[in-house]
This record gives C-alpha cells, structure tokens and sequence, in this order.
C-alpha cells in the first residue's frame, strides 16, 4: 500500500498519539542504542554487574586488573556523568535554539509532536470510520485489513477476506450480510466501487500520516529522485510487468499519482498484457515537467511547516537557571507538551551521544596514564 501507517505504535505506552510514538520509535533508533553498547561492553568484560555483593568484588578485581578493565570502569563513569550533565542541564550542546531559530536536531524531534497537535485525533477517527465497534480498524490491522481487500479484488474469492475485512465491506457497502453470497456478489456487480473505495482509503491514511509532519513530508521529497531513477533499471520487455506493477502501487502517492491510475493498478500482473499500459503512468510523473511540479509542490509544503513550526521558537526562554525547563509556561499546555516532549527527546540523544563519546575518551586517556 505504499505506507505503513502501524509503524511507531506499541512505543512510549504515556502516549496513545499515533504521530508521537512514531517519533519515539525514531528517536530510540536513532538513538538508543548509544548507551547500551557502553554498558554492554562493560558487562562482558566483568566492569558492571547487577549481582548485588557479588558486583563489588567484580568492578574491584577490574579496577585492580588489567589496564584495559581500569581504563573500561572510568571510561563509564564519565559517559555516565557527561550524559547526565547533558540531559539535566541546559547548555549550547542541547539547546533547542541558535540565532532565533530552532535547530534542525529539535525540528526532527518536534515534527512528530507538532503533527499530533495539529492533527488531533483525525488518524484515529479515520480508522474508527473504516471498522466497527466489534471489529475495529486501527494503525495495528490497518494493512492487513486493506491487503485482504485487495486481494479480493483481485481474485473474487471470499477466502481472501479476514473478518475485519468482511465488516468494512459489509458498512461501507450497506450489506444485510457478510457471507459468501452477498460478498460475491458485490465482487460481480460493485468491483469499480471498491477499487474506487481502496484507493481513497489508501490515499486518506497518507494525508493523514504526512499531514502537518516535517519528517514525513520531507522523507516524500527526499524520495522522489530515487523512485525515478529506480524505474531505469526494470527494462522494457513483459517481463518486467510483475515488478512494475508493484512498484507503482508502492510509489505512486509519493509520486503523486491520480486516483484514477491508482485504480488501474489494483489487478494481477497477469491480467496486464501490455507494458506500455504501466509505462504511460510513470511518465505522468517521471517526464521532466510533472517530476519538477511534484518537487515543488512538496517543496513548498516543506517550507510551510517549517514556517510553522519555527513561530514557537519565541517560547524557549534564554535566561532560564542551569537545572530545569527552558520554555516559557504559558500558552496552550497541548503546546507546551508537544515542546516539552521535543526538547526531552533530544536530550535524550545528544545525551547518549556525547555520554558515549565521554566513555571512549576517558577509557582511552585512562588506559594510557
């Protein structure tokens, strides 16, 4: 379907805000994996031990040990120190803003955050649309729901139908049923219309994902001259219709695909005889002309959320003391904690950064002295 809109969920259970987690999700693999690697290191070679009594005598003998072991204890304890110091207190390494403006390393953390202001519960209520109250559609069965519908509109077995599928159908259709007669009926006398309703689905849950979303959207313009160019290479023969094909389907609302030819695409490759007929729709986006109006397009829509986003730059308060916040209190408190979760985020990231960079540093220094 081209975008996985249950990516993020299950991450920071504080937060039910699909836009939020998936910043989380980001930041934590971005990230996370600074600091464990430290402590991991340290714990296999016998520096760091969760074993009560037993740990004391383990970090002595490493201390009293070779160089290395000495050199490792240290290293530790000022990855920890510096870390620390660079999350707990305000300082030019974590300042979310430089010259009036917010830095590019808060914007990431804040774009997240600032779509799931804006946006509110549209997502959710979106999906809740789809569903019922017994089988609801969310961000966790989205996918599988609308690849099972597909699936059926390709094929026309029922048997490709989860149960949640089923239901969608049977709302949005008006069905007395979802059994297998109603269903196959539909599939015989209603085919356009579900092509018709999969693909604005489809297309909904994107705006909605990209909505008001800086690393959303820009990831959409970064990705455009990838896609054109990934379309050189699958050839020109019949062959070259399965994969194609797929790659339409998985590009195209990056692309900027109509409706209309997103429709076209929702069939077997078999059933497509003619390449030509897949090669027609790629140059509505990959000639020179609508390939550069997609990249202004988005461009600009890049530019209007940074815009934005940078008017609540004027909260962050220079003169706030060494320990604590940073952002002037007032104002909306969805506001507030949009920022307020920004600004930890990216703590958390530069603490784990530089805490790291500490470690080596002082493992080093250590070892040679």
């Amino acid at each position: 379907m081209g975008i996985n809109p249950a990516m993020g969920m299950g991450m920071m259970g504080g937060s039910e805000d699909f836009y939020t987690q998936m910043l989380y999700q980001q930041m934590m693999a971005q990230n996370g994996g600074a600091n464990a690697s430290i402590w991991n290191t340290a714990a296999a070679n016998g520096a760091v031990n969760g074993g009560g009594a037993d740990s004391s005598a383990v970090q002595q003998q490493a201390v009293k040990g070779s160089g290395f072991g000495k050199a490792l204890t240290y290293g530790i304890g000022a990855g920890a120190a510096v870390g620390a110091a660079t999350y707990f207190t305000n300082n030019k390494f974590n300042a979310p803003v430089k010259d009036g403006k917010f830095t590019p390393e808060f914007m990431s953390k804040f774009s997240g955050e600032y779509a799931a202001m804006q946006n509110g519960n549209k997502l959710e209520n979106f999906f809740k649309g789809l569903g019922t109250q017994k089988n609801p559609v969310t961000a966790e069965n989205y996918n599988g729901v609308m690849d099972s519908i597909e699936e059926f509109i390709k094929s026309g077995d029922v048997d490709d139908l989860t149960d949640d599928a089923k239901q969608v159908l049977k709302k949005k259709f008006g069905l007395a049923k979802a059994d297998k007669a109603a269903l196959e009926g539909l599939h015989n006398t209603k085919l356009a219309d579900m092509k018709s309703f999969l693909t604005d689905t489809h297309y909904g849950v994107n705006d909605l994902v990209h909505a008001n979303n800086l690393n959303a959207k820009q990831g959409l313009l970064d990705s455009l001259d990838d896609i054109r160019d990934g379309w050189k290479g699958f050839g020109k023969g019949k062959d070259s219709i399965p994969a194609k094909l797929e790659y339409l389907r998985e590009h195209g609302y990056a692309m900027g695909m109509e409706k209309a030819d997103y429709e076209k695409l929702l069939r077997n490759a078999d059933d497509i005889t003619d390449v030509k007929e897949l090669d027609d729709i790629f140059k509505k986006f990959g000639e020179k002309a609508p390939f550069k109006a997609r990249k202004a397009a988005l461009k600009g829509e890049v530019g209007t959320i940074e815009k934005a986003m940078q008017k609540f730059a004027a909260k962050w308060d220079k003169s706030t003391k060494l320990f604590g916040g940073g952002f002037k209190k007032t104002g909306n408190a969805k506001t507030m904690t949009a920022l307020e979760n920004a600004l930890s985020a990216m703590k958390k990231g530069k603490a784990g950064k530089y805490g790291a960079i500490a470690a080596a540093g002082a493992a080093v220094l250590s070892f040679l002295v």
